[in-house]
């Protein structure tokens, strides 16, 4: 598991150093646009779920840090599916917020675990 983490770690050291300010403005001109679309769809995902509109920038902005620190990739893109809210409905709806909480680490979880074993090919939708 140790192999993970310095894999990361060697990715994001090569990005900072090589970082300039041109890059920076670039990344703050593409946050903000995608922060004009993500976070109002985050807002009504919330909604749709049942839960309050803060539950969706939260969400939106906690979910952005993760990705941004761990994604692969400086010119990739993370945000809300409209596709899970259907699913993340149903879960809030049977099982209320903390089986939706629940759930997410559970699945967050096995994603893990898939890549620790050198799976993760197997959570590919397409």
């Amino acid at each position: 598991m140790s192999d993970i983490r310095v894999v990361f770690r060697r990715k994001l050291w090569r990005v900072i150093n090589t970082y300039r300010t041109e890059d920076f403005l670039r990344g703050l001109i593409a946050g903000i646009t995608v922060g004009v679309v993500a976070l109002p769809l985050a807002m009504a995902f919330a909604i749709a779920s049942g839960l309050k509109p803060e539950a969706g920038i939260y969400t939106a902005i906690v979910a952005g840090v993760v990705i941004s620190a761990l994604g692969g990739s400086r010119v990739q893109i993370g945000g809300p599916a409209g596709a899970f809210i259907a699913i993340v409905y149903g879960i809030e709806m049977k099982y209320g917020i903390d089986g939706l909480i629940i759930s997410t680490i559970l699945s967050g979880a096995v994603l893990f675990l898939l890549g620790a074993v050198k799976r993760g090919a197997a959570s590919r939708t397409a």
